[in-house]
């Protein structure tokens, strides 16, 4: 950087149309977020594996008519929390 000691980074930054957190970022090693799940926390102690959600939300989905957003199949799947500790 020969301006580095005649002009601000800030100015350099918006020269270059770039914004000054870019300078500073440095890539981290590694996959981003947490590790998927495999289990379904149902009720206040109980674990279902993901498997057995997803079956059942495919058979909600299945039904004539059905057209589910998300606030309504999670109403669906806690009145059916019966059918997994049963299960």
């Amino acid at each position: 950087m020969r301006y580095k000691d005649k002009v601000s980074i800030d100015r350099l930054c918006q020269w270059a149309d770039v914004a000054k957190s870019s300078l500073y970022y440095h890539a981290h090693p590694g996959p981003r977020g947490m590790k998927a799940s495999t289990h379904t926390v149902i009720g206040n102690s109980g674990l279902v594996e993901n498997s057995l959600v997803t079956d059942q939300i495919r058979a909600i989905l299945s039904m004539d008519y059905c057209v589910y957003g998300y606030r309504k199949m999670t109403k669906e799947l806690q009145e059916l929390e019966a059918c997994f500790h049963a299960g």
